[in-house]
């Protein structure tokens, strides 16, 4: 009983809120009954009675508030809607307890790629060298402007840190410096370093080829001194496991292609300034091309040391001592 009693109150005193007070029938209003529009879309910054209410009378074009945001929306409910009727003396009742007026505003989006372009513009006007990545803070926000402002984004107060490449800027949005709106935006940008790395995947075994090379950026505070950025340092080198398409290169991952494999059976070559002879020996470790390796003769079974020289074959160093010169009188 207690809670029915306060429905009828609360019924009451909004039915007294949404109905105007109704003159004598000697000072009618001029116009009729106003009811509310529902939805409505505005283009301009501010909602006018006009847009809430039909027959608003001369009262119409008066400003009620500001228009929401470009984009946005602003929801108007019954109690709202009874007192700004109220406020401009219009006669209105609402329908229902749902009644409402949903206000929208168009508007044009400013997307991140947009705005990163702009502040690309205003950072290499400023004669920023070298090729650099720029990025917008996380979670910056798209901007949204009214549809009639085409102009591209202009970028203002740049403000660039370049020891951490941290910056600020205000982004404005605008045809018109009246009508222009700023937006400040922060990121940072990563200075690049132009590296070689490899256009297929290539496994131990394979000589990397400069056919083989692609260049790629990378930030050039993940390249150290370890990364290889010189492409003739790959050229005839061999990966030691494998190597992965765009993977940056370090040192130790490439080393000289095998000549000769450890077992092998190899020509052993020893050259004089009057002959040239040949043996075959066994490989007692691994060599590339230029290394020196231990080599056992297999018929005399003496271990000598021997430089790499091609696939599977070695030559070995020989002294040759210039005849004595006797200094003895005749």
């Amino acid at each position: 009983m207690k809670q029915s009693l306060i429905a009828l109150a609360v019924a009451i005193g909004l039915s007294a809120m949404l109905v105007a007070e109704r003159p004598a029938a000697a000072d009618a209003p001029s116009h009729p009954v106003s009811h509310s529009r529902g939805q409505v879309t505005v283009s301009a910054g501010i909602v006018k009675l006009g847009d809430l209410f039909t027959n608003a009378g001369p009262a119409a074009e008066a400003t009620v508030d500001q228009a929401p945001p470009p984009g946005g929306e602003t929801a108007y409910d019954v109690y709202r809607l009874a007192a700004i009727a109220r406020a401009h003396g219009l006669v209105w009742q609402a329908q229902s307890w749902s009644e409402r007026v949903v206000v929208m505003r168009p508007g044009r989006t400013i997307e991140a790629d947009e705005i990163r372009a702009a502040i690309r513009d205003a950072l290499e006007a400023e004669g920023l060298p070298g090729k650099w990545e720029l990025l917008l803070s996380r979670g910056t926000p798209p901007i949204h402007v009214p549809l009639e402002h085409t102009a591209a984004p202009r970028v203002s107060n740049l403000d660039l840190r370049r020891r951490t490449g941290h910056f600020t800027a205000t982004v404005t949005a605008g045809a018109a410096a009246a009508a222009a709106q700023g937006f400040t935006v922060s990121g940072r940008i990563h200075q690049l370093i132009e590296v070689p790395t490899m256009n297929r995947r290539l496994k131990s075994g394979d000589v990397i080829r400069r056919s083989d090379i692609k260049w790629l950026n990378r930030r050039a505070e993940r390249v150290n001194r370890n990364v290889i950025t010189d492409a003739d340092q790959l050229i005839g080198m061999t990966p030691r496991r494998f190597l992965a398409a765009g993977q940056v290169v370090r040192a130790g991952d490439i080393r000289k292609p095998r000549m000769v494999k450890k077992g092998a059976i190899v020509t052993m070559v020893v050259t004089t300034p009057h002959m040239v002879l040949t043996s075959k020996g066994r490989a007692m470790e691994h060599g590339s091309r230029g290394d020196t390796v231990r080599i056992m003769n297999l018929k005399s079974k003496t271990v000598v040391e021997s430089e790499v020289t091609g696939p599977n074959a070695v030559s070995i160093a020989t002294t040759v001592s210039p005849p004595a010169i006797s200094t003895a009188r005749r």
